[in-house]
């Protein structure tokens, strides 16, 4: 291992995973089962407001590997009690300000994962703009995926709903044929491996689709919601349980990107409010 690579196996070592920096702060990584490549090559990292910019960024410590054990369980699964076992590695990515981020890859006998850490972040409002993680298969490689439904579309607009059809063993870079994309968990086959990808174990800095909370302070409600999605989303909440206000206040994205829109709502029991592309909205109500 030298400061520009780090490798990493699973505890059979049947999984050999390698990530490369250019010394200008881009990663990448390739991962191979028994010494055939299954991912030839993917990019890693994240940039953002209050992370510093991807050229500052160097390795600049690699720790020792760190055996991981643990169990879980999950009620809704055709497995109720789990076990897992991997080994770990985490890549500090910092510029001369010790700014950054850290990247964890761990590798198990069956699967791989990375996750991105901000243990320097100071108490500041840290915002993802674009993570950069990607995959690349051999060209002979197929997939079995499930393309993004068109938002708006379909029964009462109520896509993308996530129920499509999965399109099943096309070759990959088989653009999908309405522009929208494909959905995880993606399915692959490189000759007689099956790799599965999808995103876990998020915390609540993602929303996912959209996600709306109320909190009550006193005499005031404060309801907020989030739109994860890249296209225009119209919430109706119910607000029955609230009992009622003397005067409401929304606040939603304006017209200008960092924009604010401040207005008064009348409340209703059955309130609409419509959210931008990857937006969201304030509602505080005083009773």
């Amino acid at each position: 291992m030298s400061s520009e690579t780090c490798t990493i196996e699973s505890r059979d070592r049947r999984l050999h995973v390698t990530v490369r920096s250019d010394n200008v702060g881009m990663l990448s990584y390739s991962i191979s089962r028994d010494g055939v490549p299954v991912i030839e090559g993917g990019a890693l990292g994240v940039t953002g407001t209050n992370i510093a910019p991807l050229t500052e960024l160097q390795i600049v410590d690699v720790s020792p590997v760190e055996q991981i054990d643990g169990a879980y369980e999950i009620q809704t699964s055709k497995r109720r009690l789990n076990t897992y076992a991997a080994n770990r590695r985490v890549l500090r990515m910092r510029n001369r300000d010790d700014r950054g981020y850290d990247l964890i890859v761990q590798a198990a006998d069956d699967g791989v994962a990375f996750r991105y850490a901000f243990p320097n972040s100071s108490g500041k409002l840290l915002i993802i703009e674009e993570e950069l993680t990607s995959f690349r298969f051999p060209q002979h490689a197929k997939r079995w995926l499930q393309p993004m439904a068109v938002a708006k579309s379909g029964w009462e607009q109520t896509n993308p709903s996530y129920e499509g059809h999965y399109v099943q063993g096309i070759p990959v870079g088989t653009p999908e044929s309405t522009g929208t994309g494909w959905v995880y968990p993606a399915l692959f086959q490189v000759d007689s491996v099956w790799v599965l990808i999808t995103k876990a174990g998020l915390d609540g800095g993602y929303p996912g689709r959209d996600v709306v909370i109320a909190r009550r302070a006193g005499q005031r409600w404060y309801i907020a919601g989030i739109n994860g999605e890249p296209w225009e989303k119209e919430m109706e909440l119910d607000l029955t349980l609230l009992g009622g206000g003397s005067n409401t206040v929304l606040i939603t994205d304006g017209a200008a990107p960092g924009a604010f829109q401040v207005v008064g709502a009348t409340l209703t029991n059955a309130h609409t409010v419509t959210m931008k592309p990857n937006g969201g909205f304030v509602m505080i109500i005083n009773q």
